[in-house]
């Protein structure tokens, strides 16, 4: 599965969303409309431990969309 980042999404990049912890802040910024989120998520996982829900978290407050 691919996502990439909603209008929303780009806004809140832009201007460093304090109501987002530094993990979804780091995922938001990888997420890129091309790389498969799976990929992302392993590359973030190997600095950190990484929750499953956060690109569901992301989702939810609509920052990335799925690409169909």
């Amino acid at each position: 599965m691919i996502h990439t980042r909603t209008v929303k999404g780009q806004v809140a990049v832009l201007s460093s969303n304090p109501d987002l912890n530094p993990l979804h802040t780091r995922l938001l910024r990888m997420v890129n409309g091309f790389t498969p989120t799976e990929w992302l998520l392993k590359l973030l996982s190997s600095s950190q431990n990484v929750p499953d829900n956060v690109v569901h978290d992301l989702e939810r407050e609509g920052l990335i969309a799925r690409v169909e």
